[in-house]
């Protein structure tokens, strides 16, 4: 049986969803999808985050591998 997800894991998948997919979460291995990635984070089977979060969006969204965002540097601007 698998355990209903308590509004603090729904609130924390949220958050790292949304950084996850901006490229922005902060020490998160470059590769990993984001199913992978919060099943480690709660401790928890992978199968139990994508019970809970199915259907076509997240099957994109989950399986993607992570890609840091690519900033670049802007040169400074003379005084």
């Amino acid at each position: 049986i698998t355990q209903a997800w308590t509004p603090e894991e729904l609130a924390y998948a949220a958050r790292v969803s949304d950084l996850y997919g901006r490229g922005v979460l902060p020490n998160c291995p470059e590769g990993i999808t984001l199913r992978v990635l919060l099943s480690r984070l709660l401790n928890c089977q992978p199968m139990r985050v994508s019970k809970k979060y199915s259907g076509e969006a997240w099957a994109t969204h989950g399986k993607r591998p992570y890609t840091p965002a690519r900033y670049e540097a802007v040169p400074s601007q003379p005084d």
